[in-house]
Protein backbone atom coordinates (compact mmCIF):
# COMPACT_ATOMS: atom_id res chain seq x y z
CA UNK A 1 0.00 0.00 0.00
CA UNK A 2 3.18 2.55 0.78
CA UNK A 3 4.73 1.50 -2.17
CA UNK A 4 1.09 2.26 -4.55
CA UNK A 5 0.77 5.27 -2.38
CA UNK A 6 4.37 7.01 -2.90
CA UNK A 7 3.89 5.83 -6.94
CA UNK A 8 0.27 8.19 -6.76
CA UNK A 9 2.08 11.39 -5.08
CA UNK A 10 5.10 10.85 -7.89
CA UNK A 11 2.82 11.39 -10.83
CA UNK A 12 0.35 13.91 -9.23
CA UNK A 13 3.29 16.21 -8.24
CA UNK A 14 5.48 15.15 -12.01
CA UNK A 15 4.11 17.57 -15.15
CA UNK A 16 3.39 14.12 -16.71
CA UNK A 17 -0.17 13.40 -15.10
CA UNK A 18 -2.01 14.27 -18.35
CA UNK A 19 0.48 11.95 -20.56
CA UNK A 20 0.29 9.20 -18.25
CA UNK A 21 -3.61 9.23 -18.76
CA UNK A 22 -3.25 9.16 -22.09
CA UNK A 23 -0.47 6.30 -21.70
CA UNK A 24 -3.01 4.07 -20.04
CA UNK A 25 -4.89 4.48 -23.12
CA UNK A 26 -2.32 2.86 -24.87
CA UNK A 27 -0.69 0.89 -23.03
CA UNK A 28 -3.98 -1.21 -22.38
CA UNK A 29 -3.97 -1.55 -26.15
CA UNK A 30 -0.64 -2.68 -26.33
CA UNK A 31 -1.14 -5.00 -23.45
CA UNK A 32 -4.55 -6.55 -25.57
CA UNK A 33 -2.04 -7.47 -28.27
CA UNK A 34 0.75 -9.09 -26.33
CA UNK A 35 -2.19 -11.02 -24.55
CA UNK A 36 -4.02 -12.19 -27.82
CA UNK A 37 -0.25 -12.92 -29.35
CA UNK A 38 0.64 -14.94 -26.12
CA UNK A 39 -3.00 -16.74 -26.21
CA UNK A 40 -2.88 -17.65 -29.74
CA UNK A 41 0.71 -19.22 -29.91
CA UNK A 42 -0.37 -22.76 -27.80
CA UNK A 43 -3.58 -22.85 -30.06
CA UNK A 44 -2.25 -22.22 -34.10
CA UNK A 45 0.52 -24.76 -32.86
CA UNK A 46 -2.01 -26.66 -32.45
CA UNK A 47 -4.04 -26.58 -35.43
CA UNK A 48 -1.80 -25.38 -37.73
CA UNK A 49 0.73 -27.81 -39.45
CA UNK A 50 4.60 -26.41 -38.96
CA UNK A 51 4.92 -25.21 -42.48
CA UNK A 52 1.56 -23.47 -42.28
CA UNK A 53 2.81 -21.59 -39.09
CA UNK A 54 6.00 -20.59 -40.38
CA UNK A 55 4.56 -19.39 -43.38
CA UNK A 56 2.30 -17.21 -41.70
CA UNK A 57 5.27 -15.64 -40.08
CA UNK A 58 6.85 -15.18 -43.21
CA UNK A 59 3.85 -13.63 -45.12
CA UNK A 60 3.45 -11.27 -42.08
CA UNK A 61 6.74 -10.30 -42.12
CA UNK A 62 6.70 -8.90 -45.71
CA UNK A 63 3.42 -6.90 -45.42
CA UNK A 64 5.36 -4.72 -42.61
CA UNK A 65 7.87 -4.34 -45.20
CA UNK A 66 5.91 -3.73 -48.11
CA UNK A 67 3.78 -1.33 -46.30
CA UNK A 68 6.40 0.98 -45.86
CA UNK A 69 8.52 0.48 -49.37
CA UNK A 70 4.97 0.40 -51.52
CA UNK A 71 3.34 3.71 -50.70
CA UNK A 72 6.93 4.79 -50.11
CA UNK A 73 6.50 5.64 -46.41
CA UNK A 74 4.33 8.94 -47.77
CA UNK A 75 2.02 8.97 -45.11
CA UNK A 76 4.33 9.37 -42.22
CA UNK A 77 4.27 13.26 -42.68
CA UNK A 78 0.96 13.34 -41.37
CA UNK A 79 1.65 13.35 -37.75
CA UNK A 80 4.63 15.74 -38.38
CA UNK A 81 2.01 18.22 -40.36
CA UNK A 82 -0.26 18.57 -37.49
CA UNK A 83 2.32 20.21 -35.56
CA UNK A 84 3.11 23.05 -37.89
CA UNK A 85 -0.56 24.59 -36.37
CA UNK A 86 -1.78 25.53 -39.83
CA UNK A 87 -5.45 25.88 -41.09
CA UNK A 88 -4.95 23.30 -44.57
CA UNK A 89 -4.32 20.47 -42.05
CA UNK A 90 -7.68 18.73 -44.04
CA UNK A 91 -5.67 19.39 -47.65
CA UNK A 92 -2.29 18.07 -46.12
CA UNK A 93 -4.07 14.67 -45.05
CA UNK A 94 -6.03 14.38 -48.39
CA UNK A 95 -3.04 15.10 -50.38
CA UNK A 96 -1.15 12.32 -48.10
CA UNK A 97 -3.85 9.95 -48.63
CA UNK A 98 -4.01 10.24 -52.49
CA UNK A 99 -0.37 10.44 -53.26
CA UNK A 100 -0.22 7.14 -50.73
CA UNK A 101 -2.35 5.22 -52.23
CA UNK A 102 -1.80 6.49 -55.81
CA UNK A 103 2.08 4.61 -55.10
CA UNK A 104 0.33 1.51 -53.11
CA UNK A 105 -1.85 0.74 -56.41
CA UNK A 106 0.89 1.27 -58.99
CA UNK A 107 3.15 -0.79 -56.56
CA UNK A 108 0.88 -3.59 -56.63
CA UNK A 109 0.27 -3.99 -60.84
CA UNK A 110 3.81 -3.82 -60.25
CA UNK A 111 4.01 -6.49 -57.57
CA UNK A 112 1.42 -8.85 -59.53
CA UNK A 113 2.60 -8.23 -63.08
CA UNK A 114 6.18 -10.31 -61.58
CA UNK A 115 3.95 -12.65 -58.86
CA UNK A 116 5.60 -15.78 -59.94
CA UNK A 117 9.20 -14.24 -59.76
CA UNK A 118 8.42 -12.65 -56.89
CA UNK A 119 7.09 -15.59 -54.77
CA UNK A 120 9.97 -17.59 -55.54
CA UNK A 121 12.06 -14.68 -54.28
CA UNK A 122 9.77 -14.83 -51.30
CA UNK A 123 9.72 -18.29 -50.56
CA UNK A 124 5.65 -18.21 -50.27
CA UNK A 125 3.31 -19.60 -52.76
CA UNK A 126 2.52 -17.69 -56.22
CA UNK A 127 -1.73 -17.94 -54.81
CA UNK A 128 -0.55 -16.33 -51.72
CA UNK A 129 0.84 -13.05 -53.44
CA UNK A 130 -2.73 -11.86 -54.06
CA UNK A 131 -3.29 -11.80 -50.27
CA UNK A 132 -0.54 -8.79 -50.20
CA UNK A 133 -3.00 -6.54 -51.52
CA UNK A 134 -5.81 -6.69 -48.32
CA UNK A 135 -3.13 -7.09 -45.87
CA UNK A 136 -0.79 -4.28 -47.34
CA UNK A 137 -3.91 -1.76 -47.85
CA UNK A 138 -5.02 -2.29 -44.36
CA UNK A 139 -1.69 -1.56 -42.33
CA UNK A 140 -1.16 1.33 -44.52
CA UNK A 141 -4.80 1.98 -43.15
CA UNK A 142 -3.76 1.64 -39.85
CA UNK A 143 -1.01 3.98 -40.01
CA UNK A 144 -2.58 6.47 -41.44
CA UNK A 145 -5.03 6.08 -39.01
CA UNK A 146 -2.51 6.55 -36.41
CA UNK A 147 -0.92 9.23 -37.86
CA UNK A 148 -4.68 11.26 -37.74
CA UNK A 149 -5.37 10.71 -33.89
CA UNK A 150 -2.59 10.14 -32.03
CA UNK A 151 -1.45 13.89 -32.17
CA UNK A 152 -5.00 14.72 -31.81
CA UNK A 153 -5.18 12.31 -28.36
CA UNK A 154 -7.66 10.22 -29.24
CA UNK A 155 -6.56 7.75 -27.12
CA UNK A 156 -9.45 5.69 -26.11
CA UNK A 157 -10.51 5.83 -29.75
CA UNK A 158 -7.22 4.53 -30.86
CA UNK A 159 -7.77 2.13 -27.82
CA UNK A 160 -10.81 0.83 -28.50
CA UNK A 161 -10.47 0.19 -32.10
CA UNK A 162 -7.21 -1.46 -31.46
CA UNK A 163 -8.67 -4.17 -29.35
CA UNK A 164 -11.81 -4.53 -30.99
CA UNK A 165 -9.37 -5.80 -34.48
CA UNK A 166 -6.94 -7.23 -32.55
CA UNK A 167 -10.01 -9.60 -30.86
CA UNK A 168 -12.12 -9.58 -34.09
CA UNK A 169 -9.14 -10.93 -35.91
CA UNK A 170 -8.09 -13.34 -33.84
CA UNK A 171 -11.74 -15.15 -33.69
CA UNK A 172 -12.01 -14.98 -37.15
CA UNK A 173 -8.70 -16.27 -37.91
CA UNK A 174 -9.37 -19.16 -35.28
CA UNK A 175 -12.72 -20.14 -36.54
CA UNK A 176 -11.62 -20.62 -40.27
CA UNK A 177 -8.33 -22.53 -39.36
CA UNK A 178 -10.40 -24.40 -36.62
CA UNK A 179 -13.28 -25.56 -39.45
CA UNK A 180 -10.11 -26.47 -41.68
CA UNK A 181 -8.33 -28.45 -39.30
CA UNK A 182 -11.71 -30.12 -38.39
CA UNK A 183 -12.50 -30.76 -42.16
CA UNK A 184 -8.89 -32.07 -42.58
CA UNK A 185 -7.89 -29.70 -45.32
CA UNK A 186 -4.57 -28.81 -46.52
CA UNK A 187 -3.29 -25.32 -46.76
CA UNK A 188 -4.67 -23.87 -43.63
CA UNK A 189 -2.75 -20.90 -44.11
CA UNK A 190 -5.26 -19.84 -46.15
CA UNK A 191 -7.76 -19.79 -43.05
CA UNK A 192 -5.84 -17.18 -41.53
CA UNK A 193 -5.01 -15.00 -44.76
CA UNK A 194 -8.59 -14.89 -45.21
CA UNK A 195 -9.02 -13.93 -42.24
CA UNK A 196 -6.86 -11.03 -43.34
CA UNK A 197 -9.50 -10.19 -45.77
CA UNK A 198 -12.57 -10.43 -43.77
CA UNK A 199 -10.60 -7.65 -41.08
CA UNK A 200 -9.99 -5.16 -43.97
CA UNK A 201 -13.16 -5.42 -45.01
CA UNK A 202 -14.77 -4.88 -41.44
CA UNK A 203 -12.36 -2.18 -40.09
CA UNK A 204 -11.08 -0.75 -43.44
CA UNK A 205 -14.45 0.66 -43.60
CA UNK A 206 -14.94 1.92 -40.13
CA UNK A 207 -11.15 3.44 -40.33
CA UNK A 208 -12.07 5.15 -43.19
CA UNK A 209 -15.22 6.85 -42.06
CA UNK A 210 -13.85 7.94 -39.18
CA UNK A 211 -10.48 9.33 -40.95
CA UNK A 212 -13.13 11.08 -43.70
CA UNK A 213 -14.29 13.70 -40.83
CA UNK A 214 -11.20 15.34 -41.04
CA UNK A 215 -9.63 15.13 -45.11
CA UNK A 216 -10.20 17.09 -48.45
CA UNK A 217 -9.43 14.96 -50.55
CA UNK A 218 -7.09 16.58 -53.20
CA UNK A 219 -4.02 16.79 -54.63
CA UNK A 220 -2.15 20.32 -53.41
CA UNK A 221 1.32 20.69 -54.90
CA UNK A 222 2.61 22.59 -52.24
CA UNK A 223 2.27 19.98 -50.11
CA UNK A 224 4.03 17.16 -51.72
CA UNK A 225 7.38 18.20 -51.31
CA UNK A 226 6.96 18.59 -47.83
CA UNK A 227 5.86 14.86 -47.69
CA UNK A 228 8.47 13.56 -50.12
CA UNK A 229 11.29 15.39 -48.32
CA UNK A 230 9.71 13.82 -44.87
CA UNK A 231 8.68 11.19 -45.30
CA UNK A 232 11.13 9.00 -48.43
CA UNK A 233 14.61 9.74 -45.99
CA UNK A 234 12.87 8.04 -43.15
CA UNK A 235 12.63 4.46 -45.18
CA UNK A 236 15.88 3.34 -44.07
CA UNK A 237 15.52 3.96 -40.75
CA UNK A 238 12.10 1.91 -40.60
CA UNK A 239 13.68 -1.05 -42.68
CA UNK A 240 16.91 -0.94 -40.43
CA UNK A 241 14.79 -1.01 -37.59
CA UNK A 242 13.32 -4.48 -38.90
CA UNK A 243 16.72 -5.92 -39.47
CA UNK A 244 18.02 -4.90 -35.55
CA UNK A 245 14.86 -6.97 -34.83
CA UNK A 246 14.85 -9.79 -37.03
CA UNK A 247 18.61 -10.37 -38.29
CA UNK A 248 19.66 -12.18 -34.78
CA UNK A 249 17.05 -15.12 -35.53
CA UNK A 250 17.98 -15.16 -38.73
CA UNK A 251 21.53 -15.87 -38.20
CA UNK A 252 21.10 -18.22 -35.46
CA UNK A 253 18.64 -20.58 -38.16
CA UNK A 254 21.45 -20.22 -40.11
CA UNK A 255 24.29 -21.49 -37.85
CA UNK A 256 22.28 -23.82 -34.91
CA UNK A 257 18.61 -24.77 -36.63
CA UNK A 258 15.27 -23.70 -36.01
CA UNK A 259 15.43 -25.15 -32.85
CA UNK A 260 17.69 -22.73 -31.38
CA UNK A 261 15.90 -19.90 -33.15
CA UNK A 262 12.84 -21.05 -31.71
CA UNK A 263 14.28 -21.13 -28.22
CA UNK A 264 16.19 -17.39 -28.90
CA UNK A 265 12.37 -16.28 -30.19
CA UNK A 266 10.31 -17.22 -26.81
CA UNK A 267 12.85 -15.86 -25.05
CA UNK A 268 12.89 -12.37 -26.75
CA UNK A 269 8.86 -12.60 -27.04
CA UNK A 270 8.91 -12.46 -23.20
CA UNK A 271 11.73 -9.46 -22.76
CA UNK A 272 9.14 -7.73 -25.35
CA UNK A 273 6.32 -7.47 -23.30
CA UNK A 274 8.56 -4.10 -21.47
CA UNK A 275 7.84 -3.03 -25.08
CA UNK A 276 4.49 -1.58 -25.40
CA UNK A 277 5.17 0.45 -21.64
CA UNK A 278 7.56 2.69 -23.41
CA UNK A 279 5.61 2.95 -26.58
CA UNK A 280 2.26 4.07 -24.56
CA UNK A 281 4.73 6.58 -22.68
CA UNK A 282 6.08 7.67 -25.71
CA UNK A 283 2.91 7.81 -27.87
CA UNK A 284 1.17 10.01 -25.18
CA UNK A 285 4.24 12.31 -24.08
CA UNK A 286 4.53 13.52 -28.38
CA UNK A 287 1.94 16.80 -29.10
CA UNK A 288 4.07 17.48 -25.28
CA UNK A 289 7.34 17.27 -26.39
CA UNK A 290 6.42 19.41 -29.96
CA UNK A 291 4.31 22.16 -27.31
CA UNK A 292 7.70 22.05 -25.22
CA UNK A 293 9.93 22.30 -28.61
CA UNK A 294 7.92 25.14 -30.06
CA UNK A 295 7.89 27.16 -27.27
CA UNK A 296 11.86 26.20 -26.36
CA UNK A 297 10.47 25.20 -22.91
CA UNK A 298 13.45 22.90 -22.58
CA UNK A 299 13.90 22.09 -18.83
CA UNK A 300 10.19 21.01 -18.80
CA UNK A 301 10.86 18.58 -21.47
CA UNK A 302 14.30 16.93 -19.77
CA UNK A 303 12.23 16.62 -16.56
CA UNK A 304 8.89 14.97 -18.19
CA UNK A 305 10.97 12.92 -20.24
CA UNK A 306 13.44 11.90 -16.85
CA UNK A 307 10.12 10.75 -14.97
CA UNK A 308 8.89 9.02 -17.66
CA UNK A 309 12.07 6.95 -18.42
CA UNK A 310 11.77 6.01 -14.85
CA UNK A 311 8.45 4.57 -14.81
CA UNK A 312 10.30 2.65 -17.93
CA UNK A 313 12.88 1.46 -16.05
CA UNK A 314 10.77 0.70 -13.27
CA UNK A 315 8.77 -1.79 -15.64
CA UNK A 316 12.23 -3.15 -17.08
CA UNK A 317 13.42 -4.06 -13.72
CA UNK A 318 10.03 -5.74 -12.85
CA UNK A 319 10.83 -7.81 -16.27
CA UNK A 320 14.41 -8.60 -15.27
CA UNK A 321 13.10 -10.29 -11.76
CA UNK A 322 10.08 -11.75 -13.30
CA UNK A 323 10.75 -12.81 -16.41
CA UNK A 324 11.94 -16.09 -15.79
CA UNK A 325 8.59 -17.27 -13.70
CA UNK A 326 6.79 -15.41 -16.75
CA UNK A 327 8.72 -18.14 -18.92
CA UNK A 328 8.15 -20.61 -16.96
CA UNK A 329 4.29 -19.96 -16.69
CA UNK A 330 3.90 -19.61 -20.74
CA UNK A 331 6.28 -22.10 -21.85
CA UNK A 332 7.16 -26.18 -21.67
CA UNK A 333 10.09 -27.03 -19.89
CA UNK A 334 12.01 -27.45 -23.11
CA UNK A 335 12.07 -23.61 -23.40
CA UNK A 336 13.51 -23.25 -20.00
CA UNK A 337 16.74 -23.68 -20.93
CA UNK A 338 16.50 -19.82 -22.99
CA UNK A 339 15.44 -18.22 -20.26
CA UNK A 340 18.51 -17.24 -18.45
CA UNK A 341 18.96 -14.70 -21.72
CA UNK A 342 15.69 -12.76 -20.98
CA UNK A 343 17.87 -9.93 -18.54
CA UNK A 344 20.52 -9.23 -21.24
CA UNK A 345 17.43 -8.79 -23.95
CA UNK A 346 15.30 -6.55 -21.68
CA UNK A 347 18.73 -4.22 -21.24
CA UNK A 348 18.69 -4.03 -25.02
CA UNK A 349 15.48 -3.35 -25.36
CA UNK A 350 15.92 -0.76 -22.28
CA UNK A 351 18.64 1.28 -24.11
CA UNK A 352 16.16 0.94 -27.43
CA UNK A 353 14.09 3.36 -25.21
CA UNK A 354 16.71 5.87 -24.93
CA UNK A 355 16.87 6.49 -28.93
CA UNK A 356 12.80 8.20 -29.03
CA UNK A 357 14.42 11.17 -27.21
CA UNK A 358 16.76 12.05 -29.44
CA UNK A 359 15.14 11.08 -32.92
CA UNK A 360 12.10 12.90 -32.07
CA UNK A 361 14.76 16.03 -32.79
CA UNK A 362 15.74 14.64 -35.73
CA UNK A 363 11.56 14.52 -36.85
CA UNK A 364 11.10 17.90 -34.95
CA UNK A 365 13.88 19.32 -37.17
CA UNK A 366 12.84 17.55 -40.59
CA UNK A 367 15.69 15.72 -40.51
CA UNK A 368 14.71 12.35 -40.84
CA UNK A 369 17.46 11.40 -43.27
CA UNK A 370 19.66 11.66 -40.19
CA UNK A 371 17.63 9.19 -38.49
CA UNK A 372 17.86 6.93 -41.20
CA UNK A 373 21.40 6.80 -41.30
CA UNK A 374 21.73 6.37 -37.55
CA UNK A 375 19.38 3.33 -37.42
CA UNK A 376 21.39 1.74 -40.80
CA UNK A 377 24.48 2.55 -38.84
CA UNK A 378 23.16 0.54 -35.86
CA UNK A 379 21.91 -2.18 -38.26
CA UNK A 380 25.20 -2.78 -39.52
CA UNK A 381 26.78 -3.11 -36.11
CA UNK A 382 24.87 -5.64 -35.20
CA UNK A 383 24.68 -7.86 -38.42
CA UNK A 384 28.71 -7.82 -38.42
CA UNK A 385 28.84 -8.79 -34.73
CA UNK A 386 25.73 -11.45 -35.28
CA UNK A 387 28.92 -12.86 -38.00
CA UNK A 388 31.37 -12.74 -35.76
CA UNK A 389 30.49 -14.57 -32.55
CA UNK A 390 26.74 -16.05 -33.29
CA UNK A 391 28.47 -18.98 -35.35
CA UNK A 392 30.82 -19.88 -32.23
CA UNK A 393 28.67 -18.72 -29.49
CA UNK A 394 24.68 -19.09 -30.55
CA UNK A 395 21.67 -17.91 -28.58
CA UNK A 396 23.99 -15.72 -25.92
CA UNK A 397 25.84 -13.73 -28.14
CA UNK A 398 22.56 -12.73 -29.96
CA UNK A 399 21.31 -11.07 -26.80
CA UNK A 400 24.86 -9.05 -26.19
CA UNK A 401 24.51 -8.25 -29.55
CA UNK A 402 21.37 -6.75 -29.52
CA UNK A 403 22.12 -5.07 -26.58
CA UNK A 404 25.43 -3.78 -27.76
CA UNK A 405 23.84 -2.47 -30.57
CA UNK A 406 20.68 -0.78 -28.79
CA UNK A 407 23.26 0.98 -26.76
CA UNK A 408 25.21 1.87 -29.78
CA UNK A 409 21.94 3.35 -31.27
CA UNK A 410 21.28 5.71 -28.13
CA UNK A 411 24.62 7.13 -28.20
CA UNK A 412 25.11 7.73 -31.63
CA UNK A 413 21.16 9.39 -31.36
CA UNK A 414 22.73 11.72 -28.70
CA UNK A 415 26.23 12.50 -30.31
CA UNK A 416 24.13 13.24 -33.64
CA UNK A 417 21.53 15.14 -31.91
CA UNK A 418 23.44 17.37 -29.93
CA UNK A 419 26.92 18.16 -32.54
CA UNK A 420 25.61 17.35 -35.91
CA UNK A 421 21.21 18.79 -36.09
CA UNK A 422 22.45 21.35 -33.10
CA UNK A 423 19.35 21.12 -31.52
CA UNK A 424 18.65 20.89 -27.39
CA UNK A 425 19.47 17.53 -26.63
CA UNK A 426 18.95 15.54 -23.15
CA UNK A 427 22.00 15.00 -21.34
CA UNK A 428 22.41 11.41 -21.00
CA UNK A 429 23.72 11.95 -16.79
CA UNK A 430 19.95 12.23 -16.62
CA UNK A 431 19.97 8.58 -17.26
CA UNK A 432 22.35 7.71 -14.80
CA UNK A 433 19.97 6.91 -11.70
CA UNK A 434 18.15 4.26 -14.37
CA UNK A 435 21.68 2.61 -15.77
CA UNK A 436 22.66 2.25 -12.15
CA UNK A 437 19.54 0.17 -11.02
CA UNK A 438 19.31 -1.96 -14.32
CA UNK A 439 22.52 -3.58 -13.99
CA UNK A 440 22.56 -3.87 -9.89
CA UNK A 441 19.11 -5.24 -11.15
CA UNK A 442 20.87 -7.20 -13.38
CA UNK A 443 24.25 -8.47 -10.99
CA UNK A 444 21.31 -9.51 -8.19
CA UNK A 445 19.73 -11.24 -10.72
CA UNK A 446 22.83 -13.65 -12.14
CA UNK A 447 24.61 -13.78 -8.54
CA UNK A 448 22.01 -14.83 -6.64
CA UNK A 449 18.39 -15.76 -8.01
CA UNK A 450 19.24 -17.65 -10.40
CA UNK A 451 21.48 -19.91 -8.40
CA UNK A 452 18.91 -20.21 -5.94
CA UNK A 453 15.76 -20.78 -8.36
CA UNK A 454 14.53 -23.40 -6.64
CA UNK A 455 13.51 -21.09 -3.69
CA UNK A 456 10.41 -19.93 -5.55
CA UNK A 457 8.70 -18.71 -3.08
CA UNK A 458 11.40 -16.87 -0.79
CA UNK A 459 12.63 -15.23 -4.02
CA UNK A 460 9.35 -13.76 -5.32
CA UNK A 461 9.31 -11.88 -1.70
CA UNK A 462 12.70 -10.65 -2.50
CA UNK A 463 11.99 -9.77 -5.62
CA UNK A 464 9.25 -7.62 -4.40
CA UNK A 465 11.22 -6.38 -1.82
CA UNK A 466 13.56 -5.04 -4.70
CA UNK A 467 11.04 -3.65 -6.92
CA UNK A 468 10.71 -1.46 -3.67
CA UNK A 469 14.20 -0.45 -3.29
CA UNK A 470 14.31 0.52 -7.58
CA UNK A 471 11.57 2.48 -6.44
CA UNK A 472 13.15 4.37 -3.53
CA UNK A 473 16.46 4.62 -5.55
CA UNK A 474 14.76 6.11 -8.52
CA UNK A 475 12.93 8.84 -6.58
CA UNK A 476 15.25 9.67 -3.50
CA UNK A 477 15.54 13.52 -3.71
CA UNK A 478 18.93 13.72 -2.21
CA UNK A 479 20.40 11.83 -5.03
CA UNK A 480 18.25 14.19 -7.58
CA UNK A 481 20.24 16.85 -6.22
CA UNK A 482 23.52 14.88 -6.43
CA UNK A 483 22.58 14.81 -10.22
CA UNK A 484 21.72 18.11 -10.48
CA UNK A 485 24.97 19.94 -9.40
CA UNK A 486 26.64 17.61 -12.07
CA UNK A 487 24.47 18.69 -14.78
CA UNK A 488 24.99 21.99 -13.22
CA UNK A 489 28.88 21.61 -13.05
CA UNK A 490 28.92 20.66 -16.92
Amino acid sequence: YSLLAKLKNIINNSGIKETLLHAKNYFVSHLATQAISLISLPIFTRILLPADYGLINIFSTWVLIFSIVLPLNLYTAINRYYYENKDDFDSFLGTSILISYICLAVSLCLLLLFKSQLAHLMGIPESVIYFIIPAVTMAVLDGIFMQVFLPRRSSKLIRNFSIAQTIVGFLISVSFVYWMFENKLSKRYLGRLWADVALFVVFGGLKIYQISKYVKLRIDRKHIKYITNYSIPIIPYLLSGQILSLADRLFIEKYHGMTQSGLYSFAYNISMLQIPISNALYNAFVPDYFKYYNEERYQEHDVAVTQLYKIISLSAVFLILFGYEIGKILGSQSYSASLFIIPIVIIGHWLNAIFPIYSRNFQFKKRTFVAAWVTLSAAIVNIILNILFIPKYGNIAAAYNTTISFLFLSLTGYFVSKYVVKIHTLNPIHLLKPFVVMIITAVVFYTYFIPHAQYFILNILLKLIFVMFAVDILYLNYINKFISRIIKSN
